[in-house]
């Protein structure tokens, strides 16, 4: 039997979550959206909303007067750290966060092979793993301190590749070589460099 969970959000993040959730065997799953009014909240909660939110769902989710013991709460924000949950009785509720770490689109499919880092007590840790593992992802394990150094990490590894491309087509902004011509010959080479960082250091 697989749990039930409400996503609130239904952004990106919170619609890819819930396809993928969906598709991974998880028919349990209610969304509240924007503005909606928090009246039901299944044992799995997971807000996927913009960081600045999270606070204020937070405390929604506190005043809604809606039983909470022993429900499972996590946000998925990359740079949002445990002390937001400080709103709730932890010996009541468990709470968490869990981070992909990939740029989500509008054209994002899955999370298969993606990395979620994980911060939480042990119990969050041994409930949310499965979940991960049901999206075909895997589990970081981080705590306050490293979750922030990863994020720096992520930022450097992900938006610095896009700058390095702009570098790129900026040097052939007055060629007569067609920019998409360049990005069709750079991202091959990019890739390779990738592949064999996998098994080099750099």
């Amino acid at each position: 039997m697989k749990a039930s969970i409400t996503i609130i959000g239904f952004g990106r993040l919170g619609k890819l979550l819930h396809d993928m959730l969906y598709k991974a065997g998880y028919d349990q799953i209610s969304v509240i959206r924007k503005n909606d009014e928090i009246l039901f909240l299944n044992d799995y909660i997971i807000i996927a909303v913009p960081d600045d939110n999270i606070p204020t769902v937070i405390e929604d989710i506190s005043q809604s007067g809606l039983r909470l013991k022993s429900k499972i709460i996590a946000h998925t924000s990359g740079v949002v750290g445990l002390d937001v949950f400080s709103t709730f009785n932890q010996k009541k509720v468990t709470v968490g966060c869990f981070h992909p770490l990939m740029a989500i689109t509008e054209t994002s499919k899955s999370f298969d092979g993606i990395t979620f880092d994980v911060c939480g007590d042990v119990k969050f840790v041994r409930t949310i793993k499965p979940i991960i593992d049901d999206l075909d992802g895997k589990t970081l394990v981080v705590d306050d301190f490293q979750k922030a150094t990863l994020h720096l990490a992520a930022v450097i590894s992900s938006n610095y590749l896009v700058t390095l491309m702009g570098m790129v087509e900026e040097l052939f902004e007055n060629s007569e070589i067609d920019q998409q011509q360049i990005k069709k010959a750079m991202i091959p080479l990019m890739q390779s460099a990738l592949r064999n960082l996998e098994n080099q250091s750099p």
